[in-house]
C-alpha cells in the first residue's frame, strides 16, 4: 500500500500540469518525436541528419505513441509517460529498499523518489524514464538476472548516456559477488546498444548526441555559471515548497546511506555511487548548471 500511496503524487502532478509548458531542453526531444510521428523521420529539421537529443529512446517511444494515438498528441504522451515512469520508479525504489535494507528501507526509498525536487519540472523529459530503467536494472542484477539487467541498462543508456555510469558500477558489483566477469550483463547491454550504434553511426556519424559539446560551449562563453555556483544560486532562490522537497530528499538519502553502510549492503552503495559519480562527472566536464540537473 505504501508505494500506491506515494504513487498518487506523479498522477496528481501530471493532472495539474496538463496543458502547461515544459522547460526548453525537453522541446528538442519533443520536436524529434513530433517529426517521427508525422512520418518525417528521426530528424529535428527536415533533411538534416543531426543527433541533437540526449534521449533517443524517449524520442522514439513518444514518436511511436504519437503516430499510433494522435488524438492525445506527443506533448500529452510525454506528460503521461513521465508520470507513469515516475510512479514505476517509486514502486521499484520501494522494492529495492525492502530488498536491500529490512524494516523501513522501502519507505525511505519511496519517500526520496516521491519528493525528488525537480520531478514535476522534468516530467516530459527523460529523467523519470531513466530512473525507472536504472533502478529496474539494479533490481534485476540483485536477483542475478544479469542478461535482462544488461538489456535494461542498455535501454537506460539510450534514455540518457550517463546511465553508463550505473551500468559500470553494477557490473563491478556483479564481478565482486560472482568473482567472474558478468558476461551475460555485457551481452544484454550490447544486444540493445549495437543496433542503435549501427543506425546512428550510419545516419548521424556517431551514436552519441552532440549536446555535450554544446553545453561545454555555453560554459566557455561565460554567460552560464559553473555548475556548483549555479546549483546553490538556484536552490537559494527556489520557492519554499521546492526547498522542502529538496531537503526531504537529502535527509532520506542520508538515512539510506547510513543504513547501507551499517548493513554493508553493496547494492545500496551501487545506487549511491551512481549519484556521486554522476555529480563528479559534471564537475569534471565543466558544464554549466541548468535547473533540471538538480
Amino acid at each position: 500500500m505504501i508505494p500506491l500511496a506515494f504513487g498518487v503524487v506523479p498522477l496528481v502532478v501530471a493532472w495539474v500540469l496538463w496543458g502547461t509548458l515544459t522547460y526548453d531542453d525537453a522541446y528538442i526531444t519533443l520536436t524529434y518525436a513530433k517529426n517521427l510521428a508525422a512520418g518525417k523521420g528521426f530528424v529535428y529539421n527536415g533533411g538534416e541528419p543531426y543527433l541533437g537529443t540526449t534521449t533517443p529512446l524517449l524520442a522514439l517511444l513518444l514518436g511511436g505513441l504519437g503516430a499510433l494515438f494522435p488524438a492525445i498528441g506527443v506533448d500529452g504522451w510525454a506528460l503521461w509517460v513521465g508520470a507513469l515512469a515516475w510512479l514505476g520508479a517509486i514502486w521499484v525504489a520501494f522494492v529495492l529498499g525492502e530488498r536491500i535494507v529490512a524494516g523501513w528501507g522501502g519507505v525511505f526509498a519511496a519517500l526520496v523518489m516521491a519528493t525528488a525536487p525537480t520531478f514535476p519540472h522534468v516530467l516530459r523529459a527523460e529523467f523519470p524514464l531513466l530512473m525507472l530503467l536504472g533502478l529496474t536494472g539494479v533490481l534485476l542484477a540483485i536477483h542475478r538476472r544479469y542478461g535482462l539487467a544488461g538489456a535494461v541498462f542498455g535501454l537506460a543508456f539510450l534514455a540518457r548516456g550517463d546511465a553508463l555510469i550505473l551500468a559500470g558500477v553494477a557490473g563491478l558489483a556483479a564481478l565482486w559477488r560472482e568473482r567472474r566477469l558478468p558476461w551475460r550483463m555485457v551481452g544484454g547491454f550490447l544486444l540493445v546498444f549495437i543496433p542503435w550504434a549501427i543506425y546512428a553511426y550510419l545516419t548521424f556519424g556517431s551514436p552519441l548526441p552532440a549536446t555535450l559539446g554544446v553545453k561545454r560551449a555555453h560554459r566557455a562563453l561565460g554567460a552560464w555559471p559553473h555548475i556548483t555556483f549555479g546549483f546553490w544560486t538556484w536552490l537559494v532562490h527556489s520557492p519554499p515548497a521546492l526547498q522542502v522537497r529538496f531537503w526531504t530528499s537529502v535527509v532520506g538519502a542520508g538515512i539510506g546511506l547510513v543504513l547501507f553502510v551499517r548493513e554493508r549492503r553493496v547494492w545500496g552503495l551501487v545506487i549511491l555511487a551512481w549519484g556521486v559519480l554522476y555529480a563528479l562527472g559534471y564537475l569534471l566536464l565543466n558544464v554549466p548548471f541548468y535547473a533540471w540537473y538538480a
